[in-house]
């Protein structure tokens, strides 16, 4: 099962006892032994009670070596209660990759404002750890960016004819231990001077 999602599995059984025609019932019988309350059933389908956290530590409990892998025994049984079936299934959370969308870029004009809003950086796949950071090429540290949501502002004033171009390196993680980063180009557009005729 994919972290960030809480879909796990739809289970099917063969009831070879005909004499009775209820349908057969699932249930679980434990959840994971170093958590517990981990899942959910609905008729046969198994879901996670919340979305998984692949880069979390021990999501189910002490069981998975980091959280990675969840146990669960579900029993099956007929209409009349007879011969239930019980299945322990492992289920592996797998990793979601978090990921910079490549080549963004942005332009703002020298007369903005310090604060003033440049662009939010974007993301695919996994949620981020709210660690947005710029690593590089902040010359003059002209900008900022917010931790949390990746805004980037201007953080001093900006002069076309000193720098026009930045590109700058910006850093994310989903935890721990996988960090991504991309380089986001920003332009500083020119304002022209007002020229004021005197008499």
């Amino acid at each position: 099962a994919a972290e960030g999602q809480t879909a796990v599995a739809t289970l099917s059984a063969t009831d070879t006892d005909t004499a009775d025609s209820g349908g057969l019932t699932y249930s679980i019988v434990s959840d994971d032994g170093g958590a517990g309350t981990q899942f959910a059933i609905s008729g046969p389908t198994l879901t996670f009670t919340s979305s998984p956290d692949w880069d979390g530590a021990d999501f189910c409990g002490g069981w998975g070596g980091g959280g990675n892998f969840c146990a669960v025994t579900v029993r099956v049984v007929d209409a009349s209660g007879n011969a239930p079936a019980n299945l322990v299934i492992t289920v592996s959370i797998t990793d979601v990759a978090l990921a910079i969308t490549a080549g963004q870029s942005a332009s703002i004009a020298e007369s903005a404002a310090v604060s003033a809003a440049v662009m939010t950086v974007a993301v695919t796949g996994d949620a981020d750890d709210n660690d947005f950071a710029i690593t590089a090429g902040n010359t003059g540290t002209a900008f900022a960016i917010n931790a949390a949501s990746g805004a980037i502002t201007t953080a001093a004033a900006l002069d076309f004819d000193t720098l026009a171009a930045y590109t700058l390196t910006v850093t994310v993680s989903d935890g721990p231990t996988t960090v991504t980063a991309a380089d986001i180009a920003i332009t500083v557009t020119d304002v022209a001077l007002a020229v004021t005729a005197s008499q």
